[in-house]
């Protein structure tokens, strides 16, 4: 892993403004877009176009869910 810079005091006391300003929000949350989120597949790749493999071997297969809903 690469370290990381550690917070500096003004941005530790930043955060700690905004924890304790949006602590009670409850339905309020359900406003707001989270423009960084990550789109993570439970089961590999959304598919399964190409792949080099050995012609004397067996052929690899690529395994599909039955139905959505595979990310997260």
């Amino acid at each position: 892993m690469v370290p990381k810079p550690r917070l500096l005091p003004l941005q530790i006391k930043a955060r700690m403004e905004f924890a304790h300003r949006y602590q009670f929000w409850d339905e309020e949350w359900r406003s707001v877009i989270f423009s960084d989120e990550k789109k993570f597949n439970l089961d590999g790749p959304d598919s399964c176009k190409k792949y080099w493999r050995d012609m004397r071997q067996d052929r690899r297969t690529c395994f599909k869910r039955g139905h959505s809903g595979g990310t997260v």
